[in-house]
């Protein structure tokens, strides 16, 4: 029994595990990124911010 509980207490490998899991959701965020750019998501936004630019120079 003692055998079972030290297997399932144990920390070897969390490390590894918590690597994978971080680099996992990494990957998962920057291809919604990607996507919502291929998307032309951002279009819009660059364009609003052009023209904050541009009204904030003319005074």
């Amino acid at each position: 029994m003692e055998h079972l509980r030290s297997i399932f207490l144990s920390e070897k490998g969390q490390t590894t595990t918590e690597y994978v899991t971080t680099l996992l959701v990494v990957v998962v965020i920057a291809g919604a990124l990607a996507a919502f750019v291929k998307s032309g998501g951002l279009d819009g936004l660059f364009e609003a911010i052009v023209q904050d630019v541009i009204k904030g120079a003319q005074g």
